[in-house]
This record gives C-alpha cells, structure tokens and sequence, in this order.
C-alpha cells in the first residue's frame, strides 16, 4: 500500500471514530437567517457555478451587511475568498507569502461559527480550503488528508438543513483539486461523481464535463 493510501485510511479511521465529537447543524438551521439573506446566498451560489467569482463575492458582502448576524452568509463569504486565493497561490507554488491570507481567513472563518450550529460547516469549508492550499504546493499526501476529512465532516451533515456546499460541494474541490495536482485518474472519478447528482449547472459544470467527455475519455482509452 503506497504511503498516500496509508495516511488516507489512517484518517478515515481518526475522523469516523470522531463523529460522534462532532455537532451536527441545527435541523432548522435555514430559519436563523431573513429570506433575504438566503435568497442571497442562492444568488452568490449561482454567480459562483458561472464562475463569476467577483459577483458572488459582492452578492454575500452586501447581505452580510444587512444581515450580520447570519452566520451561513459569513461562512460563505470567507471561504470563497479564501478559496479563491488559495487556488490562485498555485500560479506562484503555494509561496508563504501568497498563502498568508488564506491561512488569517480560515482563522476568522472559525472565529466567525465560534459555538453556533454552523461550527461543523466551517470545519467543513476550511478542510477545503486547506486542501486547497495543499494542492497549491503540490503536497498531494497532505492534499489527500484534507479531502478526506471534508468528505467526513460532508458526510456529517447531510441531515442539516442547509447541505455543506461553500466554497464547494466535496466531489467537485476533489476533481478540482487532483487535477491541479495532475492526478488525472482521481480527478475523473470525482468529477464522475459530482456530476452524476443534479441540478449542476453553468460554466464550472460545464467545464468539468467537457473534461470528463475529452481527457477523462482519453485516460480510459489509453488504459
């Protein structure tokens, strides 16, 4: 078994035997926030799957000033920011310096849930982030720890009210993510998967099956 494989099932264990440690968020969790404040998080949700990243930004900063007290507006604002340059320190190989606001985010992102229902979808959101920042240096072992742990903690609340979907849903930061990495066979699979679900629209699922239609064809070909 190669040493990835090892760590990964190392803490698949670790993050099973912890779920029970593990709040899961409130049921009616959707109620704490106005519909204004929800009705904005679909929107910024819709600009973000065009790929209009400045749009959903400015969507979420606006009803977090509405609305300040709703905490699922500040988790998505936080942890689209910081994926956002997270997957951009790539460019410049996940540098200390391009990587210093992602890590100060993922700080106030955790101060931000601090004891509410919503502390297992920032746990969530920065596992991503964190994967993010991995794949940004390359450290695929370290990537794969992250994706591991998001998924558990995914797992862990898809009995909430509001599924843990920012700064993104698990099967697409993992096909994201392992192609950054060029790991092309993991990257197809998780692709597969997220796209297999519904309701995946715009330009990023577009975008991921073109590949999955193109290079993940060709992969299958090859082997």
């Amino acid at each position: 078994m190669s040493a990835r494989r090892s760590l990964l099932l190392w803490l698949t264990v670790l993050c099973w035997c912890s779920r029970a440690a593990l709040p899961v968020g409130a049921s009616g969790q959707a109620s704490s926030c106005a519909e204004p404040a929800l009705t904005a998080l679909t929107r910024a949700a819709g600009h973000f799957a065009d790929d209009e990243r400045t749009a959903a930004d400015e969507v979420l900063r606006a009803a977090e000033t509405a609305e300040p007290a709703c905490v699922p507006l500040a988790i998505a604002r936080l942890s689209l920011e910081a994926w956002t340059l997270a997957r951009a320190a790539a460019i410049k190989g996940g540098s200390p310096e391009s990587l210093a606001r992602p890590r100060e985010l993922l700080g106030d992102l955790r101060v931000r849930a601090g004891a509410s229902p919503y502390r297992v979808h920032a746990e969530y959101a920065a596992a991503i982030v964190a994967a993010a920042m991995a794949a940004a240096q390359d450290e695929r072992g370290e990537l794969g720890l992250h994706l591991v742990h998001a998924r558990a903690l995914s797992e862990r609340l898809q009995g909430s009210a509001v599924p843990p979907t920012w700064p993104l849903q698990i099967d697409e930061a993992e096909g994201e993510l392992w192609l950054e990495v060029d790991d092309y066979a993991e990257a197809c699979a998780a692709y597969r998967r997220w796209l297999s679900g519904q309701g995946h629209e715009g330009a990023r699922a577009t975008a991921a099956r073109n590949y999955v239609t193109g290079r993940c064809s060709e992969l299958r070909t090859e082997n």
